[in-house]
Protein backbone atom coordinates (compact mmCIF):
# COMPACT_ATOMS: atom_id res chain seq x y z
CA UNK A 1 0.00 0.00 0.00
CA UNK A 2 3.06 2.36 0.37
CA UNK A 3 4.83 2.06 -2.54
CA UNK A 4 1.32 2.24 -4.24
CA UNK A 5 0.44 5.61 -2.74
CA UNK A 6 4.02 7.20 -2.43
CA UNK A 7 4.65 6.67 -6.25
CA UNK A 8 1.02 7.97 -7.04
CA UNK A 9 0.83 11.71 -4.89
CA UNK A 10 1.83 14.66 -5.53
CA UNK A 11 3.21 16.91 -2.66
CA UNK A 12 0.80 20.34 -1.67
CA UNK A 13 0.04 22.00 1.85
CA UNK A 14 -2.62 21.49 4.14
CA UNK A 15 -6.79 21.44 3.36
CA UNK A 16 -9.87 22.29 5.29
CA UNK A 17 -12.55 20.69 3.04
CA UNK A 18 -15.20 18.89 5.08
CA UNK A 19 -17.72 15.89 3.74
CA UNK A 20 -20.39 15.52 5.48
CA UNK A 21 -20.18 11.89 7.15
CA UNK A 22 -24.14 11.57 6.44
CA UNK A 23 -23.78 12.54 2.90
CA UNK A 24 -24.14 9.10 1.10
CA UNK A 25 -21.10 8.70 -0.99
CA UNK A 26 -20.78 5.92 -3.81
CA UNK A 27 -18.75 2.65 -2.58
CA UNK A 28 -14.94 4.06 -3.65
CA UNK A 29 -15.43 6.91 -1.63
CA UNK A 30 -16.15 5.17 1.54
CA UNK A 31 -12.64 6.15 2.66
CA UNK A 32 -12.97 9.52 2.33
CA UNK A 33 -16.85 9.98 3.95
CA UNK A 34 -15.54 7.83 7.07
CA UNK A 35 -12.53 9.82 7.79
CA UNK A 36 -14.21 13.04 8.11
CA UNK A 37 -13.96 13.48 11.50
CA UNK A 38 -9.97 12.90 11.43
CA UNK A 39 -8.26 16.09 11.08
CA UNK A 40 -7.19 17.33 8.20
CA UNK A 41 -4.04 18.55 8.20
CA UNK A 42 -3.29 15.07 9.60
CA UNK A 43 -4.55 12.94 6.76
CA UNK A 44 -2.90 15.16 4.03
CA UNK A 45 0.22 14.62 5.55
CA UNK A 46 -0.10 11.50 5.64
CA UNK A 47 -0.74 11.30 1.83
CA UNK A 48 2.02 13.23 1.24
CA UNK A 49 4.47 10.88 3.28
CA UNK A 50 3.23 7.86 1.36
CA UNK A 51 1.56 6.12 4.06
CA UNK A 52 4.61 6.49 6.47
CA UNK A 53 3.85 8.79 9.22
CA UNK A 54 6.85 9.67 11.38
CA UNK A 55 5.00 11.67 14.66
CA UNK A 56 3.08 10.02 17.35
CA UNK A 57 -0.26 12.07 15.44
CA UNK A 58 0.24 10.72 12.23
CA UNK A 59 0.72 7.16 14.02
CA UNK A 60 -2.18 7.46 15.32
CA UNK A 61 -4.02 8.69 11.83
CA UNK A 62 -2.56 5.80 10.28
CA UNK A 63 -4.34 3.36 12.65
CA UNK A 64 -7.32 5.29 12.43
CA UNK A 65 -7.43 5.37 8.72
CA UNK A 66 -6.52 1.38 8.69
CA UNK A 67 -9.25 1.06 10.66
CA UNK A 68 -11.42 2.70 8.20
CA UNK A 69 -9.94 0.50 5.18
CA UNK A 70 -11.05 -2.51 6.75
CA UNK A 71 -14.28 -1.48 7.32
CA UNK A 72 -14.88 -0.15 4.08
CA UNK A 73 -13.32 -3.78 2.58
CA UNK A 74 -15.51 -5.34 4.72
CA UNK A 75 -18.57 -3.52 4.37
CA UNK A 76 -18.21 -3.62 -0.04
CA UNK A 77 -16.51 -6.52 0.01
CA UNK A 78 -13.80 -5.52 -1.72
CA UNK A 79 -10.69 -7.17 -3.40
CA UNK A 80 -7.15 -5.83 -3.67
CA UNK A 81 -7.73 -4.10 -6.31
CA UNK A 82 -10.74 -2.09 -5.58
CA UNK A 83 -9.08 -1.51 -1.87
CA UNK A 84 -6.21 -0.19 -3.90
CA UNK A 85 -8.42 2.37 -6.18
CA UNK A 86 -10.34 3.46 -3.43
CA UNK A 87 -6.94 4.25 -1.24
CA UNK A 88 -6.12 6.69 -4.55
CA UNK A 89 -8.82 7.92 -4.82
CA UNK A 90 -9.06 8.97 -1.15
CA UNK A 91 -5.39 10.82 -1.32
CA UNK A 92 -6.39 12.17 -4.77
CA UNK A 93 -9.58 13.91 -3.25
CA UNK A 94 -7.36 15.24 -0.06
CA UNK A 95 -5.48 16.68 -2.68
CA UNK A 96 -8.01 18.11 -4.56
CA UNK A 97 -9.62 19.42 -1.63
CA UNK A 98 -6.35 21.06 -0.86
CA UNK A 99 -5.65 22.56 -4.10
CA UNK A 100 -8.77 24.33 -4.02
CA UNK A 101 -8.08 25.94 -0.36
CA UNK A 102 -4.49 26.96 -1.86
CA UNK A 103 -6.08 28.20 -5.50
CA UNK A 104 -8.85 30.10 -3.77
CA UNK A 105 -6.11 32.20 -2.02
CA UNK A 106 -5.39 33.73 -5.85
CA UNK A 107 -9.35 33.12 -6.98
CA UNK A 108 -8.74 30.19 -8.79
CA UNK A 109 -11.57 27.99 -8.76
CA UNK A 110 -12.66 24.27 -8.56
CA UNK A 111 -14.27 24.88 -11.42
CA UNK A 112 -11.59 26.58 -13.41
CA UNK A 113 -9.45 23.49 -12.82
CA UNK A 114 -12.17 20.92 -14.12
CA UNK A 115 -12.62 23.26 -17.03
CA UNK A 116 -8.78 22.79 -17.83
CA UNK A 117 -8.94 19.24 -17.17
CA UNK A 118 -11.61 19.07 -20.43
CA UNK A 119 -9.58 21.05 -21.95
CA UNK A 120 -6.34 18.29 -22.12
CA UNK A 121 -5.54 16.08 -24.36
CA UNK A 122 -4.93 12.18 -23.79
CA UNK A 123 -1.00 12.69 -23.95
CA UNK A 124 -1.34 15.61 -21.23
CA UNK A 125 -3.58 13.72 -19.12
CA UNK A 126 -1.40 11.04 -18.99
CA UNK A 127 2.20 13.56 -18.19
CA UNK A 128 0.26 15.44 -15.44
CA UNK A 129 -0.83 12.02 -14.12
CA UNK A 130 2.63 10.94 -14.04
CA UNK A 131 3.46 14.20 -12.12
CA UNK A 132 5.64 14.99 -15.37
CA UNK A 133 4.21 18.87 -16.18
CA UNK A 134 6.28 20.13 -19.06
CA UNK A 135 7.27 24.10 -19.19
CA UNK A 136 5.23 24.14 -22.08
CA UNK A 137 2.13 22.71 -19.78
CA UNK A 138 2.76 25.02 -17.11
CA UNK A 139 2.53 27.99 -20.02
CA UNK A 140 -0.88 26.27 -21.13
CA UNK A 141 -2.23 26.55 -17.48
CA UNK A 142 -1.14 29.79 -16.95
CA UNK A 143 -2.99 30.91 -20.27
CA UNK A 144 -5.84 29.14 -18.97
CA UNK A 145 -6.07 31.09 -16.38
CA UNK A 146 -5.88 34.49 -17.80
CA UNK A 147 -8.56 33.22 -20.23
CA UNK A 148 -10.98 32.91 -16.73
CA UNK A 149 -9.90 36.17 -15.97
CA UNK A 150 -7.08 35.80 -13.45
CA UNK A 151 -4.56 37.91 -13.49
CA UNK A 152 -0.78 37.06 -13.74
CA UNK A 153 0.87 40.50 -14.34
CA UNK A 154 2.55 42.57 -11.45
CA UNK A 155 2.37 39.14 -8.88
CA UNK A 156 5.67 38.11 -6.93
CA UNK A 157 7.66 34.92 -8.54
CA UNK A 158 6.51 33.64 -5.28
CA UNK A 159 2.86 33.94 -6.01
CA UNK A 160 3.48 32.92 -9.48
CA UNK A 161 5.09 29.51 -7.81
CA UNK A 162 2.28 28.90 -5.06
CA UNK A 163 -0.58 29.68 -8.29
CA UNK A 164 1.44 27.16 -10.33
CA UNK A 165 1.74 24.62 -7.40
CA UNK A 166 -2.30 25.11 -6.73
CA UNK A 167 -3.25 24.84 -10.24
CA UNK A 168 -0.75 21.29 -10.79
CA UNK A 169 -1.80 19.72 -7.70
CA UNK A 170 -5.55 20.10 -8.98
CA UNK A 171 -4.89 19.23 -11.93
CA UNK A 172 -2.97 15.97 -11.16
CA UNK A 173 -5.76 15.07 -8.26
CA UNK A 174 -8.20 15.62 -10.82
CA UNK A 175 -7.55 13.44 -13.15
CA UNK A 176 -6.63 10.86 -10.60
CA UNK A 177 -10.17 10.88 -8.98
CA UNK A 178 -11.30 10.69 -12.58
CA UNK A 179 -9.66 7.27 -13.23
CA UNK A 180 -9.93 5.98 -9.81
CA UNK A 181 -13.67 6.12 -10.34
CA UNK A 182 -13.54 4.77 -13.70
CA UNK A 183 -11.14 1.96 -12.69
CA UNK A 184 -13.62 1.20 -9.48
CA UNK A 185 -16.44 1.09 -11.95
CA UNK A 186 -14.53 -1.35 -14.27
CA UNK A 187 -12.61 -4.05 -11.63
Amino acid sequence: MRVLLATSLAATALIGVHVDAKTDLPPHACIVQRTDRLSRPELLELVKGGFAPTTNDGKATMRAVGEVITSCVTKYGWGKAKQDIAIRYFSARLLHDDAIVQGGKFAITDAMMTAYVASLDAGMRASYAKGQVTPEMNRAAFAHLQTASIALEGRSAEEIQAIGRALNSGVYAIIVEQESIKAYAGS
